[in-house]
């Protein structure tokens, strides 16, 4: 089912750069529904923390700074560029497409955001991301995280 939200093409434009480190890099990109309910569109950028070094602990703070901005009663969609060791020892990066959708938030919110899904995965398309599905903080630490990256 299809939502008839339009993707803002500065949506693609940042998110490509995100991907290719280009210009000023960033941890994550956050998009939302504007108010009419007509463009998903950039709501924040959040740029890269100079001191991060990609280890677990960084890892975990740094997604609970993201846990800590998110709404209880807003969905949203969130492009994170990903850090972790896997098993090689090789410090990697994976970006994911994280789908906000809370168990509080409102049926409707909760069915725009579903149904427009497919809009923004599609002009997306040529990154390569992991889909994480949130309804719950749970689901957003650094453990569920990277289970979901490896496997």
């Amino acid at each position: 089912m299809a939502s008839g939200v339009k993707v803002n093409d500065d949506v693609v434009t940042r998110a490509v750069e995100m991907n290719l480190h280009k210009g000023t890099p960033l941890r994550y990109l956050r998009f939302v529904i504007n108010s009419v309910g007509t463009f998903i569109e950039i709501q924040e950028e959040k740029e890269r923390d100079k001191t991060e070094n990609g280890d677990e602990e960084g890892q975990k703070r740094l997604l609970n700074e993201l846990t800590d901005t998110l709404s209880d009663k807003d969905c949203c969609y969130i492009l994170y560029d990903f850090g972790y060791v896997p098993g090689s020892g090789q410090a990697t990066d994976k970006l994911l497409f994280i789908v906000w959708c809370p168990d509080s938030a409102s049926v409707r919110n909760k069915m725009l955001y579903a149904s427009s899904k497919d809009a923004i995965k599609n002009k997306l398309s040529q990154l390569a991301f992991k889909e994480v599905q949130a309804n719950d903080l749970s689901a957003l630490s650094y453990e569920a995280v990277l289970d979901k990256v490896l496997h």
